[in-house]
């Protein structure tokens, strides 16, 4: 695993390879340019998922990873459908937190259709707990995470914030592209239903949009947080 020397900015926690890029693919993109340490988690290899092998969503993940300019990606393979807040796993994540060093997390909001993505919120929060008690059944130093950011994939909530990624977009775009088995050509049976959307990418432009709208900016990444953000400089609130 790669030297815990330095701090992580963010980290990203996804239930399923593609889950990070979706929530905050813009705001990985726009830290790694500006020379931040950012990688991203996943829980599960996406082995119950309707396209796409586990093989195949690993060799996208990577790719994906590479466009967004992450500088590390770990799979803790907890079992797709699976995701549970266990003891065991978290302290799976919490070693992770310790070894890698995040800043802010940020994870997939509980409000969602898909089980493991409420199950991530839950998981994260224990885990972020866990890496910070020194009688943890756990190796390294403890470590305490600043912020929890909460991503929407499937259902919206009221922003906390919203990032301009307008600059980014189209990196974001071309790593939802790379899961070439999930958003560009699916390979599906005839007796498949969706759930969700049919089109993710067309989905999350409009999103990106929608949300730069409400800012004033072309395209935006939305964020909710469960407490309050202290802010040192009130120029910077108030953008003057």
């Amino acid at each position: 695993m790669i030297s815990n020397r330095k701090e992580t900015t963010l980290l990203a926690i996804g239930a399923h390879p593609d889950d990070a890029e979706l929530g905050c693919g813009g705001l990985l993109a726009s830290l790694a340019d500006k020379g931040h340490r950012v990688g991203i988690i996943d829980l599960t290899r996406g082995e119950m998922g309707s396209s796409g092998s586990p093989e195949i969503r690993a060799e996208e993940a990577r790719r994906a990873g590479a466009i967004l300019g992450i500088d590390f990606r770990l799979n803790l393979d907890m079992g797709d459908g699976q995701i549970v807040d266990s003891q065991e796993n978290r302290l799976k994540l919490a070693q992770a937190f310790r070894e890698y060093k995040p800043t802010v997390v940020a994870t997939s909001h509980p409000i969602d259709r898909h089980p493991d993505h409420s199950a991530a919120t839950a998981l994260v929060k224990a885990a972020a707990l866990a890496a910070r008690l020194p009688k943890m059944p756990l190796n390294g130093s403890i470590h305490c995470v600043t912020r929890i950011l909460l991503y929407c994939i499937h259902d919206v909530a009221t922003p906390s914030f919203i990032v301009d990624i307008s600059s980014h977009f189209e990196k974001k775009r071309e790593a939802l592209e790379a899961y070439h088995s999930q958003f560009v050509k699916p390979e599906r049976g005839p007796e498949y239903r969706m759930i969700g959307v049919k089109d993710y990418i067309q989905t999350f432009a409009s999103r990106a949009i929608h949300y730069g709208s409400q800012i004033g900016v072309q395209y935006g990444e939305a964020y909710v947080v469960e407490s309050p953000i202290r802010v040192m400089s009130p120029e910077r609130i108030l953008d003057i």
